[in-house]
């Protein structure tokens, strides 16, 4: 191969044990070969071209330098876990690398090679390519792999920390790497396809625009000098973020000047640009202008009750502020307006001096200040009025004042109050209001104090005099009146002996005894209820009860007839010619037929009148009546016997047979029959002496009698 360069085995083998790189002009393979010993570059390039380099899982490269090494892709086994070195380049450009295997099942076969070409995809965020090429890694094989790479820098441009790209599946990740060599500080896992590899900076760097400017330090000045600090990597570029009419002298220096105008806040940027990265920082420069010149002409003299009329001057530049240097009083709510350059100043410290100050300030600049004195003189004080302001017509109040003594008290209504001018004791006239002043004379420029509390007088009221009978009985009424005013109240203290309509005050007796009756009228505003009192006493009304007993008696009896009433009265007959009765028992005797009326009279005490109760008598005529009939010896069996009862018309007569059974008839017409069985007269018992004979009924065979029996009618009318 002198001649072309092109290495092949004769005979054709895929397998060497060692194989040495000898060739000034390099080497090219014709065809696949796998070392099992070592890959010897002794001199020149291996360029595998279209072929496989293998080095076996026991080979190895030896004497590989920056001008012998794999032109293209090479191929190392691995059937443990280890780092292994790839010699390779391409174009002229050795780009070693590493490939350190840190867990592996089986055996894996791994393929690095180099590209002189720029990593293609998108970066992550914040990071920049260190160079313009990379390394694809492949492996066939081995499962469970996980991996660390170390890649040559030679020729990079570190523009930030260093980090390790990989991109794999199309997605381009940063992971951190380890320095100075550059390796990837943190296994990867895993190998399913080809891998890039590349190395790349974190393009994050602090970034600073100086200290604000925004002092007294730039007070009466319109230019500054900036003081941002140069950037480690990439290039600086200020510009004006907000302000108007300012300009740089050297927009990429970290140390231009600036001029912009007075007054004005400027907030300027320095920005650095590196690569994919673009950071800021934000500056705030302020040209402060010093302040107007202060006046303050308002120096004069005023009563401690008015007010002074500051006169100072607007400021141009800045703002004015009144304060009180020195006084009775330095409080600030003395001023009517702190920032008013026409402020009134209403002393709260009483009488003195006050040195009042016009401050004109624009911070962070140095102040201005002028100052005047006002003079106070100290004014009357009636202070305030105090006391009870609402009164009854009947009563009064005093009002008192805990300002200076010495004052006056004067009522502007003397027809409703007047007042003592020196105690302030009010006595009322009539319903209405007035309103009291109290008088301090003021001296000097201060007018007179007054302080003012009206008083209103309310109409007491007027309950009167009450008038009505006092003495009732239990069984009537009365009426109480008053001569006060209407609308009142009456009530009464014992509602057991007598109560009374509130309103029309009539009275309704309950039981025996004595009551008070009050007659009251509501009191308005302050004044109390007034009230009248009359006593009612109550006697008990005597009760004649209710009459009880029989009514009706004969002419021959009598009745007696009693009361559920009062005890001792006095029974009396309206006719004795039909019936008497006795005073005291009651016990009534019949005379003759009639009716009479007996009266029962309890007799009452004053103012009671008697009690009577009353109950009528009928005394009917006694009945008669006898009894005729059928008396003869001998009643047949199934025959009857009849009897004929005469006697009073109408009345009804009891009778029995043989004291049996009672049985009632009606003598109509004065007469009624009676008829009875034969066994119906039939005694219970023979108590009669034998007689002998016979006797025949109907044709009947004549029994001999055994013994004689008797059979007795009882008549009762």
């Amino acid at each position: 191969g002198a001649a072309t360069g092109t290495f092949t085995t004769s005979p054709t083998a895929a397998t060497v044990n060692n194989l040495i790189v000898n060739r000034g002009a390099g080497v090219t393979l014709s065809q696949n070969i796998t070392a099992t010993g070592n890959l010897d570059f002794q001199n020149g390039l291996l360029t595998p071209s279209t072929f496989n380099m293998t080095i076996g899982t026991a080979g190895n490269v030896i004497n590989y330098t920056s001008g012998k090494y794999v032109n293209g892709k090479l191929f190392r086994a691995y059937n443990a876990t280890g780092s292994k070195i790839f010699p390779i380049g391409k174009s002229g450009a050795y780009r070693p690398m590493s490939l350190d295997i840190t867990a592996l099942t089986g055996t894996s076969t791994v393929a690095a090679e180099d590209f002189e070409s720029a990593l293609t995809g998108t970066l992550p965020a914040g990071v920049n390519l260190n160079n313009t090429h990379y390394w694809d890694v492949s492996q066939s094989g081995g499962t469970g792999i996980a991996y660390k790479v170390t890649l040559d820098p030679t020729g990079d441009t570190v523009t930030g920390t260093v980090v390790m790209l990989k991109k794999e599946s199309g997605t381009i990740t940063s992971n951190a790497s380890t320095t100075p060599n550059y390796t990837n500080a943190s296994a990867y896992s895993g190998m399913t396809a080809t891998v890039s590899h590349t190395l790349g900076s974190g393009c994050t760097q602090t970034i600073s625009a100086g200290a604000d400017q925004v002092s007294s330090a730039t007070c009466g000045l319109t230019t500054v000098t900036l003081s941002a600090v140069s950037p480690t990597y990439g290039t600086g570029a200020w510009s004006i973020v907000s302000g108007t009419g300012g300009s740089f002298s050297n927009t990429a220096s970290p140390t231009s000047n600036f001029t912009g105008t007075a007054g004005v806040t400027y907030t300027l940027k320095w920005e650095v640009t590196n690569g994919n990265c673009i950071n800021n920082d934000l500056v705030d420069v302020k040209f402060n202008q010093n302040p107007t010149a202060a006046s303050n002409t308002s120096t004069q003299t005023i009563c401690s009750n008015a007010s002074a009329l500051l006169t100072a001057n607007t400021p141009g530049v800045g703002t004015g502020a009144w304060s009180v240097l020195s006084g009775p009083s330095t409080d600030p709510l003395q001023f009517s307006s702190l920032s008013s350059a026409s402020a009134t100043f209403t002393p709260n410290g009483g009488a003195g001096s006050y040195i009042i100050r016009w401050t004109i300030s624009n911070s962070p600049c140095s102040a201005s200040t002028a100052d005047a004195i006002i003079s106070v003189t100290s004014a009357p004080n009636a202070g305030t009025l105090s006391g009870t302001q609402s009164i009854c017509s009947n009563g009064s109040t005093t009002f008192t004042s805990n300002g200076d003594l010495g004052g006056t008290f004067s009522s502007n209504n003397t027809a409703v109050a007047t007042v003592d001018p020196s105690t302030g004791v009010i006595t009322p006239v009539a319903a209405g209001t007035a309103t009291i002043t109290y008088t301090v004379t003021g001296t000097g420029p201060c007018a007179n104090a007054t302080a003012t509390r009206t008083v209103t007088v309310t109409t007491a009221p007027n309950a009167g005099a009450l008038s009505g009978t006092q003495a009732i009985c239990s069984n009537g009424s009365t009426t109480f009146t008053s001569n006060g005013n209407a609308g009142g109240t009456f009530t009464s203290d014992n509602t057991s002996v007598a109560t009374i309509d509130p309103s029309t005050g009539v009275i309704t007796p309950v039981a025996a005894g004595t009551a008070t009756i009050t007659y009251t009228v509501t009191g308005t505003g302050p004044c109390a209820n007034a009230t009248a009192t009359r006593t009612v006493t109550v006697t008990a009304a005597p009760n004649g009860g209710a009459l009880s007993g029989t009514q009706a008696i004969c002419s021959n009896g009598s009745t007696t007839f009693t009361t559920n009433g009062d005890a001792g009265g006095t029974f009396s007959s309206s006719d004795t010619g039909v019936a008497t009765v006795d005073p005291s028992t009651g016990v009534i005797t019949a005379v003759a037929s009639g009716t009479a009326t007996i009266t029962y009279t309890v007799t009452g005490t004053a103012p009671c009148g008697n009690a009577t109760a009353t109950r009528t008598v009928t005394v009917n005529p006694a009945p008669t009546a006898s009894i005729t009939g059928n008396n003869g010896p001998v009643i047949c069996s199934g025959s009857t016997a009849s009897f004929t009862i005469s006697g009073t018309t109408d009345a009804v007569v009891t009778y029995n047979i043989n004291n049996g059974s009672p049985a009632t008839v009606t003598l109509t017409g004065g007469t009624a029959t009676v008829t009875v069985s034969a066994a119906s007269l039939r005694p219970a018992q023979d108590d009669s002496s034998e007689i002998g004979g016979t006797a025949t009924c109907h044709g009947e065979r004549s029994l001999p009698f055994a013994r004689h029996r008797t059979t007795l009618l009882t008549v009762m009318v």
